[in-house]
């Protein structure tokens, strides 16, 4: 699992602090892997959320727009404990219909059309911004070093606790699946 990943910056120090103390702690945003096209049958839209997850931001957009929920494309799921920034379609939707969408907590704003349906993976990655509270100005110099070798290395897409289930076991389901061993 995910405790038993090595840190990346392993030989650095650590600056110590707290993430994720509030939504805006924490900014997530998607990189498209393409721009709409212009032309299509599919309308790309903005979504940005706070403290939502994205199944729950679909399901209000689709209950506005008298759709079901699976009619709308995305790319990946989003931290519900965070700000996030992200592209979903829907198919022959009306523009003006999806721009009078209201919610405190989920804002949409059209983009333009495409010829295909947002799929998982239509993405080139995520782009964040993470706030670390508790952190004295003296770690100043230790968390450029940390930042300096995340920018010339990147960072993998390691899936934590988040992404196992509430039992923490998904991943032996999936296992199981791809292995074909239902014991």
């Amino acid at each position: 699992m995910a405790d038993e990943l090595p840190y990346l910056t392993s030989d650095l120090p650590g600056i110590g602090g707290r993430i994720k103390e509030t939504p805006e702690d924490f900014r997530v945003e998607e990189i498209p892997i393409y721009d709409p096209s212009g032309e299509g049958t599919h309308l790309y839209f903005r979504v940005e959320k706070t403290g939502v997850p994205t199944p729950a931001a679909v399901d209000r957009i689709a209950r506005h727009m008298s759709v079901r929920p699976g009619d709308i494309g995305f790319a990946g799921l989003k931290d519900a404990r965070a700000v996030t920034v992200q592209m979903m379609s829907l198919e022959h939707c009306e523009p003006d219909r999806l721009a009078s969408f209201r919610d405190s907590s989920v804002r949409v704003s059209v983009v333009g059309m495409h010829t295909n349906k947002l799929r998982p993976g239509h993405l080139s990655g995520n782009r964040f911004d993470i706030r670390i509270r508790g952190v004295g100005a003296e770690r100043l110099n230790d968390a450029k070093n940390v930042l300096a070798v995340l920018a010339q290395r990147g960072v993998a897409n390691f899936f934590g606790k988040q992404r196992f289930g509430a039992r923490g076991d998904t991943w032996l389901l999936g296992r199981a699946l791809v292995t074909q061993d239902a014991d």
